[in-house]
């Protein structure tokens, strides 16, 4: 099956418009060497619709892949229990973005996805990557059909459709 991606983006800080805070989320950054504990989470929010890319990745890919400079890797939690994850990337270009996010899905719709989303997106744009460089551009990749609360979230949030120069339709990346 062939499922097309979107990007869409913030240009500036003031464009976040942050979610209801859940009194009870703590969101923490995990590091790379824990990278079994976020390979799991992955698989079990992105099992039950259909897999993603990385759902037969061994522990040492994930390993790898949080071990790169302005890599982070976060863990949601609720009540002690796991409830949901992310990966970002500054690679210092003034980007910063979402490599992943996603919450248990027995637990989607409760407000949690937009919770983490709206800190982590605070915290990407008051975070300057490796090299020193400021962000100045939070984008996010997504497919359209992942679920129904994905991309209405994502706007809710202020992130807008990434724009193409040539054409001015919303820029689409990658088939998978």
């Amino acid at each position: 099956m062939t499922r097309t991606g979107v990007v869409l983006e913030m240009t500036d800080s003031s464009q976040l418009i942050e979610s209801h805070r859940q009194a009870d989320l703590t969101i923490t950054e995990v590091p790379a060497r824990n990278g079994g504990l976020i390979g799991d989470l992955y698989r079990q929010i992105w099992d039950p619709i259909g897999g993603g890319g990385r759902n037969s990745w061994t522990d040492q890919e994930w390993i790898d892949e949080l071990d790169q400079p302005g890599v982070g890797a976060w863990v949601a939690r609720l009540d002690g229990q796991n409830v949901g994850m992310a990966e970002t990337g500054q690679p210092g270009d003034g980007d910063a973005g979402f490599v992943v996010i996603g919450v248990l899905p027995q637990l989607q719709g409760r407000g949690i996805g937009g919770d983490l989303l709206s800190r982590l997106t605070r915290r990407l744009w008051e975070t300057t990557a490796p090299n020193g460089r400021a962000t100045t551009r939070v984008w996010i990749w997504t497919i359209p059909d992942e679920h129904t609360h994905t991309i209405p979230n994502y706007l809710a949030r202020g992130f807008r459709y990434a724009k193409d120069d040539a054409d001015g339709t919303a820029a689409r990346v990658g088939d998978i």
